[in-house]
């Protein structure tokens, strides 16, 4: 029986295998799981047909009529309540006009806390592991330049040794 996949592009044999089925149940009969609706020849032109338009251009066809896969990340940090992270939106200023001066000294009053905000201490730590990651890999890629660097030297040594060797040879065949 066709079992659909997991995968919404690449099942054309699983399409196919289920058409022919399809087919087959409605060209026998076999009361009460197949009727008999098509003749044999009936069968083969319409497998034929089948064949040369659907399943020729198959996956344009799926491509057009499958739904796109969206992806939603969302992001939960280790030692922050859902409820600090909710705190900390309702805190962000609307898209509401300009506050007075008198307003925004209120607002201010009101947002500030006695400690460090949670989403500080998370910034704070978020930079520290970046920096601290950006410094290995520079520490890595000046490496890697090392010795890339050497590796080169020590074939232009090579090649300079082989070239004074030949001239050599040459200069030594000249002489005699």
């Amino acid at each position: 029986m066709y079992r659909h996949q997991k995968t919404p592009l690449d099942n054309e044999q699983n399409c196919f295998q289920y058409f022919e089925e399809l087919l087959l149940c409605h060209s026998v009969r076999r009361p009460p799981f197949s009727v008999e609706l098509f003749s044999p020849e009936q069968v083969e032109m319409l497998a034929e047909f089948v064949i040369n338009t659907y399943f020729r251009h198959f996956k344009l066809y799926k491509y057009m009529f499958t739904p796109q896969v969206r992806l939603d990340v969302t992001l939960s940090y280790t030692g922050m309540s859902e409820e600090t992270v909710v705190q900390d939106e309702e805190k962000k200023p609307s898209s509401s006009p300009e506050p007075s001066p008198e307003e925004q000294s209120t607002d201010t009053a009101l947002v500030e806390e006695p400690g460090p905000s949670p989403r500080a201490e998370l910034r704070q730590y978020i930079q520290s592991e970046l920096s601290a990651e950006v410094s290995r890999l520079q520490a890595s890629l000046g490496e890697k330049l090392r010795l890339n660097a050497e590796a080169l030297s020590n074939k232009l040594t090579q090649l300079e040794e082989r070239s004074a060797g030949q001239r050599d040879k040459r200069d030594k065949g000249k002489k005699k």
